[in-house]
């Protein structure tokens, strides 16, 4: 039980990060298109 939670919230966090990553890379990659 208790190992299914940390591989769950480690799954979540690692989908955060990685959109998160996605998106700054996006905003330095084209700042014309955003704004």
């Amino acid at each position: 039980m208790y190992l299914l939670l940390v591989f769950t919230w480690l799954s979540i966090i690692s989908i955060y990060t990685k959109q998160r990553y996605c998106f700054l890379l996006e905003q330095t990659r084209f700042p014309s298109r955003n704004r």
